[in-house]
């Protein structure tokens, strides 16, 4: 289903190289996960600029995007400091427990 959806853009938005003008995939990301769940994504930066959206939706089309938009930042990065470094374990957050 992800490599359907970005095989829809590429003929709404044109080629995906990382030049896209404009596009914070990180930010993009963020809203739409979001837009399935608020539980820990409340912070009012993310939504700077957007008009509303509904929030805490449930849809699972939203995570779709969501990893989409997190492989393209991670293909082509925009932090300044970007890097990919292996790291052990221990400087994992772990896995958060279902409360």
């Amino acid at each position: 289903m992800m490599v359907n959806r970005m095989a829809v853009s590429h003929y709404k938005y044109g080629k995906i190289d990382g030049n896209a003008p404009g596009v914070d995939e990180l930010k993009s990301g963020l809203q739409r996960a979001a837009m399935y769940d608020t539980r820990y994504l409340k912070s009012k930066k993310i939504w700077k600029g957007c008009t509303s959206k509904p929030l805490n939706t449930g849809n699972t089309e939203n995570l779709l995007d969501t990893a989409n938009f997190m492989l393209l930042e991670y293909l082509f990065p925009k932090h300044r400091e970007a890097e990919f470094e292996a790291q052990p374990s221990s400087a994992s957050p772990g896995l958060a427990k279902v409360s």
